[in-house]
């Protein structure tokens, strides 16, 4: 089965977020470290490279991984960047995922999924969010599960899952006001 993982960050609300000293000795790895050693906007590297690793974190999660989430073990190996996209594959153990990600005005937006043939086909829907509410409970998301017959439940590892169809994934993330559900359906061949 295909998973898929996304996440979510608003620059301009978190933007002192990557600026302390020791983020990126919280994000990136030894080999990371020397990669980008000569960056000049280290602060929204270090925000991209954040997604890229919390979106895999949660397919890890989906895969039995029951650790919290610790950046450093994830390791960004391969990348493209063309305008404002960034694509390519990162590490875990014994695992590699393919990214996708988006960087749009105030945004950072980036799918992970465990075969790079079905990226293209992950759908993503945008949702304007009350940042107070739990996004699961979301009433435009609720509707829009309710259209789609996808029944949502938190699974043990507080990971919401699709539990009245195994050929489905996804992944929900938010930031502010902003909510974005990525799914996937396995029964769809790759393009």
């Amino acid at each position: 089965m295909i998973l898929i993982g996304n996440d979510l960050y608003n620059i301009s609300e978190n933007q002192s977020t990557f600026c302390r000293t020791r983020a990126k000795n919280i994000i990136l790895n030894k080999s990371e470290l020397l990669r980008f050693s000569n960056i000049i906007d280290l602060n929204n590297t270090l925000a991209t490279l954040w997604t890229i690793k919390e979106s895999s974190y949660k397919i890890s999660c989906k895969q039995g991984n029951t650790n919290a989430f610790s950046p450093q073990q994830f390791s960004v190996n391969s990348y493209n960047i063309t305008n404002n996209f960034l694509c390519g594959n990162v590490n875990y153990k014994k695992f590699t995922y393919s990214f996708f990600t988006f960087l749009k005005h105030n945004y950072i937006f980036t799918t992970t999924c465990t075969n790079n043939d079905y990226l293209k086909q992950i759908k993503h829907k945008v949702f304007k969010n009350n940042s107070s509410q739990e996004s699961i409970n979301n009433l435009s998301l609720i509707k829009y599960c309710e259209i789609n017959k996808l029944i949502i439940k938190k699974n043990k590892f507080n990971i919401p899952i699709v539990i009245n169809n195994k050929n489905i994934d996804l992944s929900i993330t938010h930031d502010k006001n902003i909510l974005i559900i990525s799914v996937i359906n396995n029964n769809e061949k790759a393009i």
